[in-house]
């Protein structure tokens, strides 16, 4: 039995996300090493009507499941694509739960063109004991899979899993869909809730879907980091911002999807990782169920408990791996620690040239005297609640600004005007600063939480001197 906990329902369009947290038996959860697996099937292309392919196929799956152990499978479309859909889709998925293996599916743009309708096929697919799909639109819904902490106490990493559409609904614009507006909207809706639930902080994830975003041929222009580009990718031909979604809301570290067969690369735009899958139906000598230049195979990710981080690397059904890469998240999410400093005060320490020292009420200096001077702050700052804090630093001179140890921020050149988000518990933080003007003796803190947009100067009343 799954349950469903809704974020938002709409009933007449296909964009509805759920978010799906399964029975106990089933429940995603960080391994006790910290760490959880996931492997990647598309574009099989199954034929009930060609079975020596359809069962070396599935043979193929099993040994994969068997070689990787993955604690979710995730099927990025065209699974089944000719005729006698009903017995592919009621046979396709046994291996996962023979080995009770949790899996999601996405659809494909074949897949909805069989003698099934969306949801006869979703029926079938959700009818699998080991099946995490919701179907609360006509169709697979798409899904924000949470993964449990490694002691179960909260969720700790999504997957997300889209239904990219299948074709074009104008005949101007190429062969192939694209999300619609409303599907961008519910994944920043639904992003949103988690991250502010997790104190202001996206929780790191992987988005899985069917066809490629028009930024995939960009990125691969701009950043390829591994893999083959053996065709032009097919995206479909609008924009609807699901790229730049991904990339505000903070969460999703990459994204990966099928659809050309030829194409098994990563790549990386603005931060965010945009890669394919393996071609994972049947290839010579055993025969080809549809066109590919390459031997069939599986994408497989390793996300690590508390990282915004994850490495992925691809095997081939000959069982060779291959291209394994570590990727860390644009933004560094770790939580920097608070401390408990006895007999702190309010103020904080200036001395300058490390030299004489001074209480004052805060790091803010703003004389008109010329020279280069040096200052050194030590002391103390108290975060009001825990979550994402983005810092604004304005200064004239170069230095240093750290937090817990950890450098933020180099200052560097006059004027500059630096921005950062640091990740802070609630409590006193250790603060070094080092500055060294160089037309003024200019330098301003100003913060605010991520949930809030405007920069405000840092109050005297959290500023505390050891």
């Amino acid at each position: 039995m799954k349950r469903l906990f809704p974020i938002f329902l709409l009933i007449l369009c296909s964009a509805c996300t759920a978010v799906v947290q399964s029975s106990e038996d089933i429940t995603l959860r960080f391994r006790q090493d910290g760490t959880f697996r996931i492997i990647q099937f598309t574009d099989m292309h199954l034929d009930w009507g060609k079975p020596d392919l359809y069962r070396h196929t599935i043979e193929q799956m099993a040994e994969m499941l068997d070689t990787e152990k993955p604690d979710l499978a995730v099927f990025t479309g065209d699974i089944v694509t000719d005729g006698l859909a009903d017995s592919a889709w009621r046979h396709v998925f046994i291996p996962l739960t023979e080995r009770n293996i949790p899996f999601v599916v996405a659809f494909g743009n074949h897949d909805r063109e069989q003698e099934l309708t969306a949801q006869e096929m979703a029926d079938i697919i959700m009818s699998y004991p080991t099946n995490l799909n919701t179907a609360c639109s006509g169709t697979l819904d798409d899904q924000a899979l949470e993964i449990l902490s490694s002691d179960g106490s909260k969720v700790a990493a999504l997957v997300y899993s889209f239904d990219s559409n299948d074709y074009s609904t104008e005949r101007t614009r190429g062969d192939y869909g694209w999300f619609s507006v409303s599907q961008v909207q519910n994944y920043v809706e639904t992003s949103g809730k988690y991250t502010d639930a997790n104190a202001g902080v996206p929780l790191p994830a992987l988005a899985f879907f069917h066809i490629a975003l028009l930024e995939h041929a960009q990125a691969y222009n701009e950043h390829h980091t591994a893999g083959v580009r053996g065709e032009d990718e097919c995206p479909g031909n609008i924009n609807t911002g699901m790229f730049g979604a991904f990339h505000e809301c903070g969460d999703v570290m990459g994204v990966f999807v099928g659809h050309d067969h030829d194409n098994d690369y990563t790549a990386s735009r603005d931060g965010i990782v945009l890669g394919f899958g393996c071609f994972s139906g049947s290839t010579p000598p055993w025969g080809k169920t549809t066109y590919t230049n390459y031997h069939g195979g599986v994408r497989v990710f390793e996300l690590k408990e508390g990282e915004h981080s994850f490495t992925t690397w691809k095997r081939d059904y000959s069982g060779e791996e291959f291209d394994r890469e570590t990727f860390t998240g644009y933004k560094d999410y770790t939580l920097r620690k608070a401390s408990k400093p006895e007999g702190s005060v309010k103020g904080i320490s200036l001395s300058e040239g490390g030299a004489a020292s001074q209480t004052v009420s805060g790091p803010h200096i703003g004389r008109d005297e010329g020279g280069h001077r040096k200052y050194i702050y030590d002391g103390y700052l108290d975060v009001p609640r825990s979550g994402l804090w983005s810092l604004q630093v304005i200064c004239d001179g170069n230095g240093t600004l750290k937090i817990d140890d950890v450098t933020i921020s180099e200052l560097k050149n006059s004027g500059q005007c630096n921005f950062m988000e640091v990740n802070l518990e609630q409590g006193l933080h250790p603060v070094h600063i080092e500055y060294e003007s160089i037309n003024k003796d200019q330098l301003f803190l100003r913060w605010h939480p991520v949930a809030c947009d405007r920069f405000l100067p840092i109050q005297d009343k959290y500023w505390y001197i050891k």
